[in-house]
């Protein structure tokens, strides 16, 4: 179903408690569908985690050998060796960095106008619907900033904004 609805390639990860199912979680799943035979990827505390993988899809075996415990993150050499794989190209994405950078800068801007607002709510200066819509429209965090130093301080909201 995911393989249908999303058009991508897809891995199937069986996670196996019992070191003895290893084998068997391992066969073959016959699906009746010429070239649409599965081959598990199993993970197990006591396995080689990423045997079989891909390298698309190494990054997240990792983060499932965190979980079940494979890899353990209370330890240095654990983490460092979790980092290390982590650090790969197949998990290093411009595309999803880019994104992720975007949502934290516009993170950012959502908490600095909240900021302002809640400084200004707490300072009994009133705020019209203009300028509190001017102050969460925006998404320069250095004129954010600029503002909440001057919500602090400042008596009227014309103040703030220089005028």
């Amino acid at each position: 179903m995911v393989r249908k609805n999303f058009k991508c390639d897809t891995v199937l990860i069986v996670i196996c408690w019992n070191p003895d199912q290893i084998a068997t979680c391992q066969r073959t799943i016959c699906t009746g569908h010429p070239e649409f035979d599965l081959i598990p990827i199993v993970a197990s505390r006591d396995s080689e985690l990423c045997r079989g993988a891909n390298e698309a899809s190494a990054p997240y075996l990792v983060m499932f050998a965190g979980y079940i415990g494979a890899i353990d993150l209370d330890a240095d050499t654990g983490r460092q060796a979790m980092e290390a794989k982590m650090a790969g190209t197949a998990y290093r994405n411009d595309f999803i960095e880019a994104f992720v950078e975007k949502g934290e800068a516009k993170g950012r801007a959502e908490g600095l106008a909240t900021a302002i607002l809640k400084t200004l709510r707490v300072r009994e200066i009133s705020v019209t619907p203009e300028q509190a819509g001017r102050i969460q429209a925006c998404d320069d965090p250095g004129l954010l900033e600029t503002w909440l130093d001057a919500a602090f301080t400042a008596k009227t909201t014309e103040e703030i904004f220089g005028g």
